[in-house]
């Protein structure tokens, strides 16, 4: 009996440091397609920079985050919008779940006085124009 407590406790002790590790190596990594002079908005700083805003990007596409935090996206060619909604998190997180269920995590830097969005395969997308909604 007591032989399976302390594998017991040396597999949770195991379980729990390689957890954390993982947790920390993930929290300092940085995010795909990242550049040097990329600066990160604060979670506020960000959220205060979108809400009510349309951007307009290089390829033509268009995001819209709606003050609700509804969600509109119209690609450059003009079909399929996709809506959802839309959250942000720290070092320029932007989170959106779309109605169909899918859902991607994309992040907004400062770059060369521009601003990048930097979606999770790292591809860049400059921002052409951030106009208002109202």
């Amino acid at each position: 009996m007591r032989k399976v407590h302390i594998r017991r406790v040396v597999l949770f002790v195991l379980a729990m440091t390689f957890g954390f590790t993982a947790a920390v190596m993930v929290q300092s990594q940085g995010v795909t397609g990242q550049k040097p002079s990329d600066v990160f908005f604060t979670e506020d700083g960000l959220e205060s920079q979108i809400t009510g805003v349309r951007l307009r990007f290089q390829d033509g596409g268009e995001a819209r985050f709606f003050a609700d935090h509804r969600y509109a996206y119209l690609p450059g060619d003009g079909r399929d919008e996709r809506r959802g909604t839309w959250e942000v998190y720290d070092r320029g997180q932007v989170c959106v779940r779309f109605d169909s269920g899918a859902a991607r995590c994309d992040t907004l830097v400062r770059s060369a006085d521009r601003m990048v969005l930097i979606a999770a395969s790292g591809d860049r997308f400059p921002v052409r124009s951030l106009l208002s909604l109202r």
